[in-house]
């Protein structure tokens, strides 16, 4: 009698805990079923951002709108979870890219030697020109993104399609795409008395890494319109480094 009541109270037990295994394993609806949710919403709009949320409970989508709306809607039920006002944006003629949330490179091997990425510069670089072929990147950041990605290391790579792609730096995921309103303004290396490859060492000899990236560009009034190589580490920091005299502005 007692085996039987508690055979009974274990099938309860997996009854009840059945809805619950096939809510987790419920797959998320698709961005195109996103898109149509909220374009059916403002039929006149076009779609100018996608996003995919995924470290959030539940996962959510972003569908930016050019009418200055962006929907946020669940990416399990459908629902819209809220409707936020946004700068008002034009929307360009290249269209968006249908946002990919599966990850275009084999899952990585933990991190070595404390290294604060499993992603490389390089292979986050193949993962955005993937979606843009024979784009070439004209400014690189190394950030770790906020509460909505769930606080994730990402590249941030602006590209010279006029788009930037964020790429999740831990497993290559790609989070974000989205639109420039205009590309960083390129100044030729000859411009500068210290070479790119003189100010990639001055970066690597004071704060370690590898330079991955690094661009010359113009600093504003603050540092009295100098030159500036802006050098990206492998090991996150961005180092500015004065491209007269080599003195090293600010790293961050």
């Amino acid at each position: 009698m007692k085996k039987s009541i508690a055979l009974l109270a274990l099938a309860a037990l997996i009854a009840l805990a059945l809805p619950l295994s096939a809510a987790k394993a419920q797959d998320l609806i698709s961005l195109q079923e996103a898109m149509n949710i909220a374009q059916s919403l403002y039929p006149s709009a076009k779609v100018i951002k996608t996003e995919l949320v995924q470290a959030a409970q539940p996962p959510y989508y972003i569908i930016g709108l050019d009418n200055g709306r962006s929907v946020q809607i669940n990416a399990i039920s459908k629902e819209i979870l809220q409707i936020v006002a946004t700068e008002m944006l034009r929307a360009s003629g290249r269209g968006v890219p249908p946002l990919n949330v599966v990850p275009v490179v084999p899952p990585p091997l933990p991190p070595q030697g404390g290294a604060a990425a499993t992603i490389s510069y390089e292979q986050a670089l193949q993962i955005a020109q993937s979606r843009f072929p024979g784009a070439q990147p004209v400014e690189v950041k190394f950030e770790r993104m906020g509460r909505r990605h769930g606080y994730v290391l990402a590249w941030e790579i602006k590209l010279s399609s006029g788009y930037e792609v964020t790429v999740n730096a831990l497993d290559g995921t790609i989070v974000e795409i989205k639109p420039l309103r205009r590309l960083p303004y390129v100044i030729s290396p000859a411009s500068a008395a210290i070479s790119q490859a003189q100010a990639e060492q001055i970066a690597v000899s004071n704060f370690g890494g590898n330079a991955v990236f690094s661009r010359l560009h113009q600093e504003g009034r603050r540092e009295g319109y100098v030159l500036v190589w802006e050098v990206t580490l492998s090991n996150g920091l961005r180092v500015k480094v004065n491209a007269t005299t080599g003195a090293i502005l600010r790293a961050k």
